[in-house]
Formats: C-alpha cells, sequence, structure tokens
C-alpha cells in the first residue's frame, strides 16, 4: 500500500482511538468497571489491528533503516485521569488514610474495618444482561452494590457464593424479560407486582423499583447459577433504601449459599440489616442523610405493636406479641440487626465468623421451600449449643442478660 493508504489508515486509527476515549469517559459517572474492561479490550485490540497493518504494510518510499528514529514520542499527561475506583473502594481508602468520618463508624468499626481488608469488587461473581432500554448508568450503579456485597460474603461462604445473573430492565419491556426468563426458569415467571411471586412491588410503572431473585439451590432455575431480576423505572428515584437493597439481599446470598434458616427472630434479616447499616457508614454516596437513624424512625412508623419496655421481662413478651407476620418489621430488621453489632463489639468479629462458619458445618440445611419438621427439631436443639460453644454463654442468659438490656438502651428514638 502506498503511503495515501498508510494516511487513510493512520486517520481511521486516530478516530477510532478518540471515539473509544470519548466512550470511556462517559463511562466514569457510573463508576462501571465492566463497561470500561470491555472498552479497554477493544482499544487493545485497535492498537493490535495497526500493529499487524504495519508489518504487514511498511512505507514503500522508504526501508526500515530510512525511517527517522528520532522522533520523540508525545509527553505524557501533566495532569492524568487517577485510576478509577468504586465508591467502596473510595471508602477503604479513606478508612486506611482516617480520613472516614460518620456519626456511627465506631459503632460499625469492627464490620467496616473487615469488609476493606484486603478488598476486592470480584465482577467475576456476576455477568449482567442490559435490555435495549435500561438507563446504562442507573444500571452501572446497581450492579456495583450488588458486587460489593456479595464479594464481601464470599469470602465467609465455605464453597463461595453461588454466581448470579442479574437481569435489569424498564418497566415496558416485559416482553424481553419474559423471553430471557424462559431459558433459565423451571416455572412461568409472575411479571413484577405486589405479589410474592411479583417481587413485593407496588406496580411496574415508571418510578418503581422492583426486584425479584430465582435461587438455584432452591430449585428455581434450570441453570446453575442464581437469577436476579431487577426492574429499574425510567423516572426512578435513588432514594437510600433502593441503594442499599442490593448490599442488604447479598446478605441473604451467603445465607443461601450455607443454607441458613432463621432459627432466632433475630438471625437473617438481622445480619443482612448491620451489613447495610455498616455500609452505608463507609460509603456515604449511599445516602445523604443517617440511615441508622432514618431506620428508627421508619421502624416506630410501622411497628403496629410499639417498643415500651423497661425490664428484661417486658421485651421476652414484646418479642412474643411480635412473632406474627407484618405486625413489627422495625424490630424484625433494625432492631435485630443490634444483636449482631451486640455480639461482634463484645466478642469480636473473629468469634463472630467462627460462631457463623460453626453454624453452615453443623445446622441442617433448610430454607423456607425445603422445610423439614425433623431437621427443624434438630436445628432448634443445635443452635443454642452452637451460639454457646462459640460466645462461651447460653443463649438464653445472652439474649435476657446482654441483648434485651441493649434493645431497651437502643431501640429508641
Amino acid at each position: 500500500m502506498g503511503s495515501d493508504g498508510c494516511l487513510v489508515d493512520q486517520i481511521c486509527l486516530v478516530l477510532m482511538v478518540a471515539f473509544f476515549l470519548q466512550l470511556w469517559k462517559s463511562t466514569s459517572r457510573g463508576k462501571c468497571v465492566w463497561m470500561k474492561k470491555r472498552i479497554a479490550a477493544m482499544l487493545g485490540l485497535v492498537f493490535t489491528l495497526s500493529a499487524c497493518s504495519a508489518e504487514t504494510q511498511p512505507l514503500e518510499t522508504e526501508s526500515p533503516a530510512q525511517v527517522d528514529q528520532s522522533v520523540e514520542s508525545p509527553a505524557p499527561d501533566s495532569n492524568p485521569e487517577p485510576e478509577y475506583a468504586t465508591a467502596y473502594e473510595e471508602g477503604c481508602a479513606m478508612l486506611d488514610a482516617g480520613t472516614l468520618t460518620h456519626k456511627y463508624l465506631e459503632l460499625y468499626r469492627p464490620l467496616v474495618e473487615d469488609i476493606c481488608k484486603d478488598f476486592e469488587m470480584r465482577y467475576d461473581l456476576v455477568d449482567v444482561v442490559l435490555s435495549p432500554e435500561v438507563n446504562r448508568e442507573d444500571a452501572e450503579f446497581y450492579v456495583d452494590a450488588n458486587v460489593f456485597g456479595l464479594s464481601y460474603w464470599d469470602r465467609y461462604a465455605p464453597n463461595g457464593i453461588d454466581h448470579r445473573r442479574i437481569l435489569l430492565l424498564m418497566e415496558e419491556e416485559q416482553d424481553w424479560w419474559s423471553e430471557q426468563l424462559g431459558e433459565l426458569l423451571k416455572t412461568e415467571p409472575t411479571w413484577f407486582g405486589p405479589s410474592a411471586e411479583g417481587g413485593h412491588c407496588t406496580a411496574a410503572v415508571a418510578d418503581a423499583f422492583c426486584t425479584k431473585l430465582y435461587v438455584a439451590n432452591e430449585g428455581d432455575t434450570k441453570v446453575d447459577f442464581d437469577v436476579f431480576t431487577t426492574m429499574l423505572g425510567s423516572r426512578i428515584q435513588w432514594t437510600t433504601f433502593r441503594k442499599v437493597v442490593p448490599i442488604h439481599e447479598a446478605t441473604h446470598a451467603f445465607h443461601t449459599a450455607i443454607e441458613l434458616s432463621n432459627w432466632e427472630w433475630w438471625v437473617m434479616e438481622g445480619q443482612a440489616t448491620y451489613f447495610e447499616l455498616a455500609a452505608s457508614v463507609l460509603v456515604p454516596e449511599l445516602g445523604a442523610g443517617n440511615w441508622r437513624d432514618d431506620q428508627m424512625q421508619q421502624a416506630f412508623g410501622q411497628d403496629k405493636i410499639q417498643f415500651t419496655a423497661k425490664i428484661a421481662e417486658e421485651v421476652e413478651e414484646h418479642i412474643k406479641a411480635c412473632d406474627r407476620p407484618d405486625v413489627c418489621n422495625g424490630l424484625r430488621y433494625i432492631g435485630a440487626s443490634m444483636a449482631h453489632e451486640l455480639l461482634v463489639n463484645t466478642y469480636g468479629m473473629d468469634a463472630y465468623f467462627a460462631w457463623n462458619k460453626d453454624m453452615a458445618e453443623r445446622l441442617p440445611p433448610m430454607n423456607y421451600r425445603n422445610f423439614d419438621n425433623q431437621k427443624a427439631e434438630i436445628g432448634n436443639r443445635l443452635f443454642p449449643e452452637i451460639f454457646e460453644d462459640n460466645f462461651g454463654i447460653s443463649l438464653e442468659t445472652w439474649e435476657k442478660e446482654q441483648l434485651y438490656p441493649y434493645l431497651i438502651e437502643n431501640y429508641r428514638l
């Protein structure tokens, strides 16, 4: 090829690089690592192809020996863009630097420090399928929140967290959603709505946020991975609640992986809420307000039976009265999270996760879909034993002498 052809090649290369760089910059606001990796791969391909072209099509007017080698390479950018980091990585950097501040940092410090220990965003734990219409920036934010939570809990699941496919769509894409799920699920999926099958979503409308998880080891899928479908409405408002949902649900992915049942009222939802609250301390971007205080305000608005206990016996009576669906959701979530913060702050993270590991190994595997009376009897007997083995105090004594006074002091406005 002559010099004119080479010039055309060079112009095409410059235009392609400029296009990909502009696309790279457009992803920065959404903090999308998985998209940037693909752009980087495409850029690498462009340069590889250009190098191959230069080798196979040398200039006809000059031999390689005649080419001027003295031309200097362009000077590096004096203000290079800092290496990309998610809000979660930035939070850990602030923690390491001693610049992270929060009203409740000391309360959640053990868990926050454990999160940031050898922290890595494990994008290999998910694959993401985006509908044609879903907003890419909303999708990127949501995927990062999922990956953050799953990355942490993958450390503590003995066999790792189950792989997850995330399907993201908008409110008018039911046909696309049905087509995607038809190849993955054993049963016909129910479109988003107020039922449990529909994901407890008010309606599939423009300002809605709807999630529905199909779990492989509970028999939902034809495939060996979980499928997490989420509808991000075209006019979605990112409240703090919506931002922390995937972080909360990642804890339940840990419960699913170890097939843990809710052996005490404070175990599963309490642990998931404890983790989301710690994340809100680590990452200010998750909410403008104080999520723990906001949760307490909501709790006292949600609970149909108000918590007014002054002594341990009254706490026990209150918990029994609340042992019905949707009666005391505030107590069931943020109240239950106080059991976990108390265990961690009293006995330490090592003892806390030794207890989690012991539960995974010794309790019968069970979830709400494969409930078994015989397994339930075994689990109800073993749970107090495992608790005492790990914390050196009986479950009954700990609840009455430590947890109930802690709730009296802290579960209030």
